[in-house]
């Protein structure tokens, strides 16, 4: 199943997707909304939904998969202390591999989250996940 990740730096009432036409085979960047969608994101709804859950990861030094409650289809993820880098392909990020998700800014990832893995790029970071279906 394919994934779809939004990058917004608004609010989360605010989250919009509107895609440009791709800039590789299956990612699309709109830089109007500081937006990033990933593989195919037919059936995504823009709206969050209904929230099913929070977890904090603090120990992120070795790539680590989120716990995801049964029936979430997105999340929205921040890191509240260093720099995350992210991936969604079955590869482990490292610190200088994936994509960034950079500290204090709101990214909401749509799809199959139990593929997403996220690794700090520096020591202690902190990432919160508000999961919703």
């Amino acid at each position: 199943m394919t994934l779809r990740h939004v990058l917004m730096s608004g609010c989360l009432l605010a989250l919009l997707a509107t895609p440009l036409p791709a800039s590789s085979e299956n990612v699309q960047i709109d830089p109007r909304f500081n937006t990033v969608t990933v593989g195919d994101s037919a059936g995504a709804s823009a709206s969050p939904g209904t929230h099913l859950g929070y977890q904090q990861l603090t120990s992120l030094s070795a790539a680590s998969l989120l716990t995801v409650p049964t029936g979430a289809t997105s999340a929205l993820i921040v890191s509240e202390s260093q720099d995350v880098r992210v991936r969604d392909d079955g590869v482990d990020p490292t610190s200088a591999v994936g994509f960034p998700f950079t500290v204090g800014v709101p990214y909401t990832v749509r799809g199959n989250l139990a593929l997403l893995k996220l690794i700090e790029v520096n020591p202690s970071a902190t990432v919160d996940v508000w999961y919703f279906k």
